[in-house]
């Protein structure tokens, strides 16, 4: 599929998966219209049917929920209930039933149940389903319209699909295809069987897959805009205009794992299971952009990052040698047309001949609209990236300052004696307001400073800050967006705003703090001070002191299971996961705990609740 047919294919089903949310509401929540009161009606419906150990089941509903559970028995239990705004309401709805005993069919027939009562969008009509089915049963086609879907417990083969709601399955095994256009995805797999597939794709939502530590499996993973993360160790690519992809395999590879969104962030996981994760080997060098990657002549995804930058770099390249066909002829119009118009000031010196002049500037209009259409830009926004770079030598330990008001920045240690530097701006000439990049150094400090020349507009393309430093050095980051770091020893200060920070790999003396955004440490050895309004804080490591102040989100501290320290935090909402907790004393609303025999204080403030919890209890990275 070209970039082309896949933003509009994308913006396409977003705006279908709106106009489908709006019909959601408009069903459930219309307003009254008039000041009496009005109660719901409810039809409800139980009946059990017989069903093979390995039969096939399908649902298909329109609007409501479908909850399926397993059970040991060769049965498939059907509820469901109906409920809408008048008992004449319910009955414009059918549910047909086709029971047989390797194939059970449910579907929901809502015929022409606008008839003479007026638009649906004015009732209140849905069914919601609770299906329980034998464990090794396939679940052929689980699917709604406009409500969510959720399945537990099942061994065989199953695919979800939802235009708008949620898809989520737990303690599954074998194949499973799961997606939605407007939702979230999530599967939590007990168990990958050798020669299983999974797929999980959302248009405008996230999605997320938990599997077990020890797990074979290869991953494919492409997001058009969202963050792609994993518990393995994989790198993730990012594409040169738009996208980022992760490609790699863990262990032997045995089960192909497949996941795309368009906007949505995507997330392996994997269980706290104890058990030591598999080998992490990167694909990507290679991946090909026409590859069929499991070998199943299948359609793997509508959205390859490989795919889509090619392309619009092909789709520039011929845009610039048309730009450069058509400019003589563009300026050459003009320049007759200024002419003739500098001449016009004197009348009576000069007599314009209207017919000739018409002719022109008609050529100049058709040549100018000629140019516009021929530029993907002006009816795609295609972004032209504009970059900014720079290389700077060290000696010693450098200190590196970045300050970045409003764009992401992502810092990297290597073990080169350089800073290495680079801004990246989708440029858009309708949207984007440039920015300049100063920066000045000596042989140990490096200044690097991003500014916007005139005040930001709300829809305006990103800049992304990327720095390369030695791997020993002192860090100073100040933005108001999301901050990544990892590999770097010193003494650290990262300011971010409402975005995130996520650091991995990092030891010294850390102090990290944002507004509104989520904290998540991995791997720190040192001294830390987190601090966060309303986000969440999440520290891992060997910690020499630690404090983490959290308005109202959650902190979790993952230690060593043999660390001894004193901890203060609040009297309640205080828990321990393979940590022992002993209470010392202190008094509402600040008590103290001592973890092993004591040692270094760890100092949490939140009025959410505090975990403690052992590394034991997770695979090691």
């Amino acid at each position: 599929m070209s970039w082309l047919y896949t933003m509009v294919f994308a913006g396409l089903m977003f705006s279908q998966g709106n106009q489908v949310s709006n019909s959601g509401h408009a069903l459930r929540n219309q307003p009254l219209v008039n000041t009496s009161i009005s109660r719901d009606e409810t039809e409800h419906f139980e009946q059990v049917y017989p069903l093979n150990a390995n039969g096939r089941l399908a649902i298909s509903n329109v609007n409501g929920s479908i909850v399926v559970d397993s059970w040991d028995r060769n049965e498939v239990k059907v509820e469901y209930t109906k409920t809408g705004d008048s008992k004449e309401r319910l009955a414009d709805v059918q549910v047909r039933i086709d029971p047989r005993p390797d194939y059970m069919r449910i579907e929901t027939d809502y015929g022409d149940w606008r008839g003479d009562r007026g638009s649906r969008h004015n009732t209140k009509l849905q069914i919601d389903f609770h299906i329980t089915a034998p464990r090794g049963a396939v679940l052929n086609e689980v699917e709604t319209v406009n409500g969510s879907v959720t399945v537990s417990n099942f061994s065989n083969f199953t695919k979800i699909s939802a235009v708008n709601g949620g898809v989520s399955a737990v303690n599954l095994r074998g194949t499973a295809n799961l997606s939605t256009v407007n939702g979230e995805v999530s599967a939590d797999f007990d168990r990958l069987d050798t020669g299983s597939k999974i797929n999980l794709n959302t248009v405008n939502g996230t999605a997320r897959v938990v599997i077990p530590s020890d797990s074979n499996a290869t991953f494919k993973v492409d997001s058009l805009n969202g963050n792609i993360t994993n518990d393995f160790g994989l790198p993730v690519r990012k594409g040169k205009y738009v996208g980022r992809d992760l490609y790699g395999k863990i262990g032997s590879g045995d089960v192909s794992v497949r996941m795309s969104s368009v906007n949505g962030a995507l997330t392996i996981s994997r269980k706290n299971d104890g058990k030591t994760p598999s080998p992490a080997t990167n694909l990507l060098p290679q991946k090909k952009a026409d590859d069929d990657w499991d070998n199943d002549n299948d359609d793997d995804s509508m959205v390859d990052s490989d795919k889509m930058n090619k392309s619009i770099d092909k789709s520039m390249k011929d845009l610039d040698k048309q730009v450069k066909k058509m400019q003589p002829a563009i300026e050459k119009a003009a320049a007759e047309s200024a002419e003739r118009a500098a001449r016009s000031i004197d009348d009576t010196a000069v007599i314009i001949q209207s017919e000739d002049l018409k002719e022109k500037v008609r050529e100049l209009a058709e040549k100018q609209a000629e140019f516009a259409r021929m530029a993907p830009v002006a009816f795609m926004s295609v972004p032209r990236v504009e970059e900014k770079s720079g290389t700077v030598a060290v000696k010693g330990v450098s200190t590196v300052t970045v300050e970045a008001r409003g764009c992401s920045v992502d810092v990297k240690g290597w073990d080169k004696s350089e800073v290495r530097y680079r801004v990246v701006q989708f440029a858009d000439p309708r949207r984007t307001v440039p920015v300049n990049v100063t920066e000045n150094h000596t042989d140990s400090a490096v200044n690097i400073n991003v500014e916007y020349t005139e005040p930001r507009r709300p829809n305006g393309q990103p800049v992304r800050v990327e720095v390369y430093v030695p791997r020993h050095s002192n860090l100073k980051i100040d933005t108001d967006s999301a901050i990544r770091l990892d590999g770097v020893s010193g003494d650290i200060e990262l300011k971010g705003g409402e975005g995130s920070i996520n650091v991995r790999d990092a030891d010294g003396t850390m102090r990290v703090s944002t507004s509104d955004g989520r904290i998540r440490v991995i791997g720190f050895k040192g001294d830390i001070v987190a601090n966060s309004s309303d986000g969440m804080i999440n520290l891992e490591g060997d910690f020499k002191n630690l404090t983490a102040n959290a308005s109202d989100g959650d902190v979790t501290l993952t230690v060593p299971e043999n660390t001894n320290a004193n901890l203060e935090a609040g009297c309640s909402d205080v828990h321990g996961d393979g940590i022992a907790l002993t209470k010392t004393g202190g008094d509402e609303p600040v008590c103290r705990y001592r973890i092993g025999s004591g040692g270094p204080q760890f100092q949490v403030h939140t009025n959410g609740e505090v975990l403690v919890r052992s590394l034991g209890l997770l695979a090691v990275r």
